[in-house]
C-alpha cells in the first residue's frame, strides 16, 4: 500500500518537474525568438501565462513584447495570453530598456483592445508606437482592428455575434463596419474588411423582420412594444397615434436596430 503510493507521489512529482521545465523553455524561447520552439512547447501544454517563482518576474509574452517577437506574441495571444499580467511594467519602463515595436504593439493592442496602454517616454519614441495609439484610442472591439488580426479570428469573432457596428460613447467614434468601409474605398482589398462588411445586417423593416436573427427579432418586438406605449400614452392628447406609429416603425426602428 505504501508503495503504491510512493509511486504515485514519484509519478506527480515527475509530471510537475516536466511542466514546470517546458514553462521554462517556452520563457527562454519566447526572450531569445525561437518560434518552432515556443510552437512545440505551446503544444506540449507550456503554460502560457507562467512566471518564474519571483512575483515580478516574466511572463512568456511579456518577454516577446519586450524583446520584439511579434510573431511569437502572435501565437501568444492566439493561446490566450493575458495582458493584464506584468505588460504595464514593460510600457513603463519598470523593467529597464525594452525592444517593443510597432507591429508588436499593434499586436498586443488587437487582442487586447480596452486594456488602457500608456508608454513611457522611451517607447514613445519608438517610430509610430504612439501615433498609433493614439489614432486607435477609441477602437473598443477586437473587430476595430480587423487589418491586425487573422481571418480566421475575424470569421469566428462574427460567428461569434460580435457587433461590426459597436463603438464607444462618443457620437464621432468609428466603427468596425465603418472603418471597413472606408478601407475598401480606397480600392484596396482585404479579406477581413470584406468579411466585417458582409456581415452587416440588413436595415430591420416590417418586409425583412422574419428572416432576421433570433436576437434582431426579439429586440425589435421590444421596440415595437414600446412604439404602441408610446402611441397610447400620446393617442389622447394628439388623436394622431396611428400616424405617430407609422413614424415609428418605418423610421425610428430601422434606425435603432441597424446602430
Amino acid at each position: 500500500m505504501f508503495m503504491a503510493a510512493d509511486y504515485d507521489f514519484i509519478e506527480a512529482q515527475e509530471a510537475y518537474d516536466a511542466q514546470e521545465a517546458n514553462d521554462a523553455a517556452l520563457r527562454e524561447a519566447c526572450q531569445s525568438g525561437d518560434l518552432p520552439e515556443v510552437l512545440a512547447l505551446l503544444e506540449a501544454g507550456a503554460d502560457v501565462n507562467k512566471r518564474e517563482v519571483e512575483p515580478d518576474s516574466y511572463t512568456p509574452l511579456m518577454l516577446a513584447s519586450a524583446y520584439g517577437h511579434a510573431s511569437i506574441a502572435h501565437f501568444l495571444l492566439e493561446a490566450d495570453a493575458r495582458q493584464d499580467i506584468g505588460l504595464e511594467l514593460i510600457y513603463s519602463g519598470a523593467y529597464g530598456p525594452s525592444y517593443l515595436n510597432l507591429q508588436t504593439l499593434q499586436l498586443l493592442r488587437a487582442y487586447a483592445p480596452t486594456y488602457n496602454v500608456v508608454l513611457c517616454p522611451d517607447l514613445q519614441a519608438v517610430p509610430g508606437c504612439q501615433a498609433f495609439l493614439d489614432v486607435t484610442r477609441r477602437w473598443t472591439t477586437q473587430l476595430h482592428y480587423f487589418q491586425l488580426l487573422p481571418a480566421e479570428r475575424v470569421a469566428r469573432l462574427l460567428a461569434g455575434g460580435a457587433d461590426v457596428h459597436a463603438r464607444d460613447d462618443s457620437a464621432d467614434a468609428p466603427s468596425p463596419i465603418g472603418l471597413a468601409r472606408a478601407f475598401l474605398r480606397t480600392g484596396a482589398t482585404d479579406v477581413c474588411a470584406g468579411l466585417v462588411v458582409s456581415a452587416d445586417p440588413i436595415p430591420w423593416s416590417e418586409g425583412t423582420h422574419a428572416s432576421s436573427s433570433r436576437r434582431g427579432g426579439a429586440r425589435a418586438v421590444e421596440l415595437l412594444l414600446a412604439g404602441h406605449l408610446l402611441v397610447r400614452r400620446c393617442q389622447g392628447s394628439t388623436g394622431k397615434g396611428t400616424a405617430l406609429l407609422d413614424v415609428w416603425v418605418a423610421h425610428v426602428m430601422p434606425h435603432a436596430l441597424h446602430r
